[in-house]
Parts: structure tokens; sequence; C-alpha cells
């Protein structure tokens, strides 16, 4: 058996109401939503020709569940970090006075861990350079990276890191600051770096990238500090120090030149 949708049915048009975040209330370990969650819906029309309703209240579900986002963070920091052989003793028990120290007994708390900043119940920064640690980290940058949404300074220069830059670099549109240099990445860079707008400093000399320059960087309208010197590019690149103008001048010759298409 088989179902037509009327002329009516096709010209409707399909229609969402996003809902605002609901408040809750917690009644001892039971959360309490409001009597009209489930209230608001879409109306679609599914694969097989019919009329039908699907909740549209994400925003309501995301209100009225907790994330707890310092804690989600502290999984990825401890997993980048053992993915550059970093020594987890290390750390959780490395701190600052006057140089670094290590503390009697490890840390829990994130905030206290080697190189790391917490703001907001976010990391906001990683600073795992070579001459603050004994050994230089190692291996690759791992896609959990990404995860970290929160950061705004990624500074890792001047350690053993190898391997490509990760397309889940693109998710960290939060960053201001990220350095890379002196170390041994290689490969393109990967387009999604122009995903990075509220950048002001990018260092990747030093290291071994390859290929062209992605246009997309030339979405990177904030750019002050630049420096690429030092790798394996198909094409010369300058080296500029804190001098806006000749960085967006440069950048703006990664624009691709449309009146050469067609």
């Amino acid at each position: 058996m088989s179902a037509k949708m009327s002329n009516d049915d096709a010209e409707t048009p399909l229609t969402a109401i996003i809902p605002r975040p609901a408040k809750k209330t917690n009644k001892g370990n039971d959360t309490v939503l409001p009597e009209d969650v489930w209230s608001v819906i879409v109306t679609f029309v599914d694969w097989r020709g019919f009329q039908a309703l699907a909740c549209a209240c994400k925003a309501t579900r995301d209100a009225a569940r907790d994330v707890d986002w310092l804690a989600r963070d502290k999984v990825y920091v401890l997993r980048c970090w053992l993915v550059f052989g970093g020594k987890e003793d290390t750390l959780r028990r490395s701190y600052w006075d006057d140089g670094w120290k290590m503390r009697d007994e490890p840390s829990d708390t994130l905030s206290e861990w080697f190189g790391v900043r917490v703001e907001g119940g976010r990391v906001t920064k990683l600073h795992w350079e070579k001459e603050w640690i004994d050994e230089p980290l190692k291996g690759t940058i791992p896609a959990e990276i990404g995860a970290l949404d929160g950061l705004t300074l990624l500074y890792l220069d001047s350690n053993q890191i190898s391997g490509h830059l990760p397309l889940e670099i693109g998710r960290l549109t939060s960053l201001i600051g990220l350095s890379l240099s002196s170390n041994r990445l290689e490969g393109p860079i990967p387009a999604e770096l122009g995903a990075l707008t509220a950048l002001t400093r990018l260092h990747l000399h030093k290291n071994n990238f390859t290929g062209e320059l992605p246009s997309t960087l030339v979405n990177l309208t904030n750019l002050e500090i630049f420096s690429l010197h030092g790798n394996n590019f198909d094409t010369d690149v300058p080296s500029y120090g804190n001098i806006t103008n000749k960085v967006q001048t440069y950048l703006a010759t990664l624009k691709p030149s449309y009146d050469m298409l067609g």
C-alpha cells in the first residue's frame, strides 16, 4: 500500500519553532523540566512521504542538561599530554614558584596542572614549550586537540612533535595565539586553519611543512604576527614580525584570482 501527498500537503512550507532554553528545577536527584518541553514540534515529510512530527527542542534539552566542561577538558588535556609522550606524574605534580617545582603528591585540580590555565570553567591555555619541560614532547598532535575549543593560547614550541597538523585544529576558533615552531611537523597546512579568525599570532616556522599555503588563510584578518620560514613550501614565504599591514598584504596574495577563472 502506498501513500501520496496531496498538492496542498506538498506545497505546505516546512516550519520549525526553536524554543528558548528551558529553566530547570531540581527535586532531590531528579531534574524536572517544564510541562511544555515536548510541545514544540517540527512538521516534515518522512522518507515514505508521510507527514511526521519530531521534537525540535535541542536548545531546551541542552539547557536542561548540565555539561561539566571542565571535567571534559580535563580528560582531553590528559589524553593530549600522554599522546605527546609526557609523564602523567609530571603533568599533575609540577607547579611554578619562581621556577618549576614538584609537589609531594599529584594534584587532581586541573588549574594546578603543568602549563594549564583555567578561566571561566574552561581550559584556555596550554603552555608546553620545551624550555619548560625536562624532556621534549614527541608523538603527533592528536585529533582530540579539537575538543579543547575553549583554548585561546596553544604553545608547543621547540619540542619533537611530528606528523601532520590535524584538521581538527580548525575547531579551536577561540585561539588568539598558536605557536608550533621548531618541531618536526610535516605535510601541507590544512585549509581548516583559516577558520581561526581570532588569531593574532601564528608561529609555524622551523618545521617540515610542504605544499602550497591554503587560500583560506586570507580569512585571518586579525593576524599581526606570522612566521613561516624554515619550512619546505613550494613557494617562497616571508618572515614578518609584528607589522600588521605587511602580514595582511601578504595574506591578500593568497586569495584566488577569480579573473583567471572560466
